[in-house]
């Protein structure tokens, strides 16, 4: 799948989140996440990894496309940096 190696739980759920899903419950084995437009309810399990099969099910099950759930992945590791100047140099 190339660019979804090594996808966790937590990265699947911020990805998702900026598609609109929320987190609706949790528990110790899964979260659930929900869509309302268009309606969308995934069920996922909490791993440290998930397998190319299961990671490909949940991006359907969310109503994503496979690259369009892989820039959200990138959207949510892009870093801002922000430089201050301290030195007050007028």
């Amino acid at each position: 799948m190339g660019r979804t190696d090594k996808i966790s739980t937590g990265e699947y759920v911020r990805a998702v989140r900026h598609a609109g899903f929320v987190v609706r419950k949790q528990s110790d084995r899964q979260i659930v996440v929900i869509r309302e437009h268009p309606w969308a309810y995934v069920a996922v399990p909490i791993q440290s990894e998930f397998d190319e099969n299961t990671l490909q099910s949940l991006i359907q099950q969310a109503g994503l496309a496979k690259e369009e759930f892989l820039d959200l992945v990138e959207s949510t590791h892009s870093k801002t940096t922000v430089t201050i100047d301290l030195c007050g140099s007028d």
